[in-house]
């Protein structure tokens, strides 16, 4: 590969990256408050870890939410397949995998993704179930664009 699709191809995956972010800003910021942003200095501060392993965690976090949120999308294609069927539904392995998601995001102080999944903790519309699965991976991508664009393909 030359250096000039070497440049195209980087620069490709900047307006990809901006692009996802804006997407997930905007329905971010329609389901919360507009001055809330994450801080990860707080974290390593109240933590007692260096800002840069906190960065790190979160984006190591960030990979593992994205992994979850597919999960949380097969669970709730299983749960309109059952409703559908007028079979009960067991929210028990959703509620397991956001109380897991939850745990890392009050020990990372990531307050809008603890919102998110202690919401879902306790959701039984399905309907509005989707709506805070999307959120939450909006979450995930507005905390760090890059490592969500890496995991997203």
């Amino acid at each position: 590969m030359d250096e000039s699709n070497l440049i195209n191809t980087e620069e490709t995956k900047a307006q990809d990256v901006r692009s996802l972010l804006r997407q997930a800003k905007k329905l971010y910021l329609s389901f919360f408050d507009v001055n809330y942003i994450y801080s990860p200095l707080e974290a390593s501060q109240e933590l007692g870890l260096e800002s840069e392993l906190v960065q790190q965690l979160v984006q190591e976090y960030v990979a593992q939410l994205l992994q979850a949120n597919i999960s949380f999308r097969e669970y709730l294609k299983e749960f309109k397949h059952l409703q559908k069927n007028n079979q009960e539904l067991d929210f028990t392995p959703l509620q397991n995998l956001a109380h897991k998601n939850l745990g890392v995001a009050r020990n990372l102080r990531i307050k809008d993704c603890e919102d998110i999944l202690h919401g879902m903790m306790g959701e039984d519309n399905l309907d509005y179930l989707g709506v805070l699965i999307e959120v939450l991976e909006a979450c995930a991508i507005k905390l760090s664009p890059i490592t969500a664009f890496k995991s997203l393909q």
